[in-house]
């Protein structure tokens, strides 16, 4: 995992890059949604209840922020932004 965090225009940007298997760009739309879980081979063994980005769009938000997640071209992994 590498963490970066940068001042862009006077604004905090946090990155978490992650080196998991990646995200399908259909489900990219919906894993901030409360409960929403990606459905892939082995990802019932991953512990969860689909909460975690829920709440963290939600606080991100109430701040004035805003999160999001991006993948990058021919790496494995996902960097999520806020």
């Amino acid at each position: 995992m590498t963490v970066r965090v940068a001042d862009r225009e006077g604004r905090v940007r946090i990155e978490v890059q992650d080196s998991g298997p990646g995200i399908d760009p259909l489900d990219r739309l919906r894993i901030f949604d409360p409960f929403y879980r990606v459905h892939r081979p082995g990802a019932h063994e991953v512990p969860g209840s689909g909460l975690g980005l829920a709440v963290a769009r939600r606080l991100t938000e109430t701040m004035g922020g805003r999160i999001w997640v991006d993948a990058i071209e021919g790496v494995t992994g996902s960097v999520f932004c806020v």
